[in-house]
């Protein structure tokens, strides 16, 4: 018996069927998918009833154990644990949930069990939410120039801003100008290539916060993935920095997933995928003090997953 299986067995919560047992099932075309299944459910149920640090100590062992080369041989699993763009949710990551992009070369030399816990993996329902994002801005962004003439748009830690390209007003160029801010300048040359008429700044939130980067003023500002990895203190003073840059009339729009997701517990186990998660209220509690609020809302997305803040100025 392994080191990893012995710390496992003196654990407050035994899982009813041994890593040994599921890595097998992974392992196996036959049972591959109601494996994957089984484990990321009980890793959220563990993830859910234990203090953090037990969750902490389970986690250290569970990376010991085989069933992490086993996941591993999924390209999406290994980008978000081995993180080489500085964090797990990055823009090609983010292509793979797409299922398209920059990610699909990594998909195509995967082994075929890496392939099948890819294809499998991207029917939880917290990567469904992931895609219904995506949808759900490209929405709004059409509604959005529905209401306004050739408005000014720019998105914060904007990726490879795949919305933009679902979005039939931006297609239409409806939109008089369309910002993009990323410090991941890879990211930046894809939309250079993809969408020409985006117009690309480098550059972080500190710098915009510090005044470094000068992008204009907008109708409509949005972020989407920033503020799972922030903490209060920095997610309402880029609220407040923000604000200095929306014209009369604007809006905000701030996504964040919500706390206790389904997945939760395998993104922080098997892929070192920690979020900062917030419920609706926290997520109005952090606009609680921003001048010159017209109106304010927050809202779950269908799937249950996400949060969204709304504010018009």
């Amino acid at each position: 018996m392994s080191t990893a299986t012995r710390m496992f067995d003196t654990f407050p919560v035994v899982p009813p069927v041994s890593l040994d047992e599921y890595a097998q099932m992974l392992l196996d075309p036959e049972t591959l998918t109601q494996g994957f299944r089984k484990l990321t459910t009980e890793l959220g149920q563990l993830r859910a009833t234990r203090s953090k640090e037990e969750w902490s100590d389970y986690v250290r062992a569970f990376r010991d154990h085989f069933i992490t080369t086993v996941l591993h041989q999924d390209p999406f699993t290994l980008r978000g644990f081995r993180k080489p763009r500085g964090y797990a949710g990055d823009a090609v990551l983010i292509d793979m949930i797409y299922g398209s992009g920059e990610g699909e070369h990594l998909l195509a030399k995967a082994t075929s069990v890496g392939q099948q816990i890819y294809e499998v993996a991207m029917t939880v329902p917290t990567i469904q939410a992931t895609r219904g994002r995506r949808n759900f801005l490209a929405s709004y962004l059409d509604e959005f120039c529905a209401q306004r003439t050739r408005p000014h748009i720019l998105s914060v830690a904007c990726g490879h801003l795949r919305e933009a390209e679902l979005s039939k007003a931006v297609g239409a160029e409806m939109v008089g100008r369309f910002v993009g801010i990323d410090q991941d300048r890879r990211s930046l040359r894809v939309i250079q290539r993809s969408q020409p008429g985006v117009e690309c700044i480098a550059g972080s939130i500190e710098d915009l916060m510090e005044s470094a980067i000068h992008p204009g003023n907008f109708d409509f500002i949005y972020t989407t993935g920033l503020y799972d990895y922030l903490d209060d203190e920095i997610g309402a003073r880029l609220l407040h920095t923000l604000i200095r840059m929306i014209n009369p009339g604007g809006r905000i729009l701030v996504a964040n997933f919500i706390p206790d997701v389904y997945g939760a517990g395998y993104m922080e186990a098997a892929m070192d995928w920690w979020l900062v998660y917030r419920q609706p209220e926290h997520l109005l509690k952090l606009a609680d003090k921003l001048p010159g609020v017209v109106s304010k809302r927050a809202f779950r997305d269908s799937f249950d997953h996400l949060a969204y803040l709304e504010v018009q100025f």
